[in-house]
């Protein structure tokens, strides 16, 4: 028998076993098993949330000492250059386009930057919930 008359025949064989039946109970405890983990994932806190408080403190005074180094530094970054004889065409330029922009720039952006994470934290709690759950 050459190797092409034993892959006929073997094809064959396979074509005549019946097709495998999954158990009736299959479906169903996939759909739970798969809609209990939904579930959790979207239950479980995210992001800021999640870390332990001492956490959320320590951020908060980095993200505001950040704040206030920008603050205090700007001013004095432009006091020390303005002060050097070498670089006065610098401060100058400093002075007159960028200090009067700076503040009011980290401003809109803090701003901006606080409503987009509400906006997401809304959105997560709006269109993120799933649209089925299961507790068994």
């Amino acid at each position: 028998m050459s190797s092409a008359d034993l892959e006929r025949e073997i094809d064959l064989a396979l074509q005549r076993l019946p097709a495998p039946r999954a158990p009736r109970t299959l479906a169903p405890r996939v759909m739970q098993a798969v809609a209990a983990r939904v579930y959790a994932v979207a239950a479980a806190p995210a992001g800021w949330r999640r870390w332990p408080p001492v956490w959320r403190a320590l951020g908060l005074v980095v993200a505001c000492s950040i704040v206030a180094a920008i603050v205090v530094g700007v001013p004095l970054l432009s006091s020390y250059v303005e002060n050097m004889a070498g670089p006065r065409a610098v401060a100058d330029l400093w002075e007159m386009f960028a200090a009067p922009l700076v503040a009011p720039a980290l401003v809109v952006v803090t701003v901006m930057c606080t409503a987009a994470a509400l906006l997401l934290a809304a959105l997560k709690h709006i269109a993120w919930e799933p649209q089925w759950t299961s507790h068994s």
